[in-house]
């Protein structure tokens, strides 16, 4: 089992690069950047039950957050910010962290180490 990462509609150049990082990183990338919508992405977080999804930074983002962790408890929600290099961490039922610059170490800080696979038993 891995952590499963759920990342939603963000700038085209900033998702390439949070996928690249994810996967280099060992999170299980679930791509989501076409859910433009709420109710998209929403739908995408019910049918994909990710560990954490990442969103836009956005004035309104405290109600995207309370909708996405109402939907999955227990899911860790991260925006980010599209123009200034900064994650904002939102745990289940934590507090909120701002972090920044992005880079690996910041999101294994937001995101919490990935979880690694169960080893094969040959």
């Amino acid at each position: 089992m891995t952590t499963r990462v759920l990342v939603a509609a963000l700038d085209p150049i900033v998702a390439r690069g949070l996928i690249q990082t994810l996967q280099d990183e060992r999170y299980e990338v679930l791509d989501a950047t076409d859910a433009a919508s709420a109710h998209s992405l929403l739908e995408a977080v019910r049918r994909l039950h990710p560990d954490a999804v990442i969103v836009r930074m956005s004035n309104d983002g405290d109600s995207l957050v309370g909708m996405l962790q109402e939907s999955e408890p227990g899911l860790r929600v991260i925006e980010c910010d599209d123009d200034i290099p900064r994650l904002r961490s939102h745990p289940a039922g934590g507090q909120v962290i701002a972090i920044q610059p992005v880079t690996a170490a910041t999101l294994r800080q937001a995101l919490g180490p990935p979880l690694l696979g169960e080893p094969h038993v040959h």
